[in-house]
């Protein structure tokens, strides 16, 4: 084998290589789905959360790892006399939040609010539903 073949087989080699890595360190060998959500209302108030209902633009998810996707929120506060106060967002393991709008977030009663909220995916497969958690406080209106 000659000096030329041998170099072009080797930088041929290199660039095989660097894209597969370049495509493992992305995540593209990792399929997340995600099945579904289950928004999880965290207050000391039992009555108060009954009367908050939330709602999702997102139902099945199919990316790959380390993947940023965006969920809008929509949060509707059925009280009658009472606002309610966002404190915290959290979203379950192994996934990551990455932004959320500033808290709290202040939603009157009988209306209506939306959050958009940024999560990371995993660097490894996954298939199951992801839990957003919300911790709600009440305060007068």
């Amino acid at each position: 084998m000659n000096h030329k073949v041998l170099s072009f087989f080797v930088i041929g080699l290199l660039i095989i290589t660097s894209l597969l890595y370049y495509l493992y360190s992305s995540g593209y060998f990792y399929i997340v789905k995600i099945e579904g959500e289950n928004i999880i209302i965290k207050s000391d108030n039992l009555e108060l959360s009954k009367n908050i209902n939330i709602s999702l633009s997102n139902s099945t998810i199919i990316t790959h790892g380390g993947q940023l996707i965006d969920f809008n929120l929509t949060i509707l506060n059925n009280n009658e006399a009472l606002c309610i106060n966002i404190t915290r967002i959290t979203v379950s393991s192994p996934f990551i939040l990455i932004s959320a709008p500033h808290l709290p977030i202040t939603v009157f009663p009988n209306s209506t609010s939306s959050a958009i909220i940024s999560i990371k995916t995993p660097m490894a497969e996954y298939s199951s539903p992801i839990i957003i958690s919300l911790y709600v406080v009440s305060s007068k209106a």
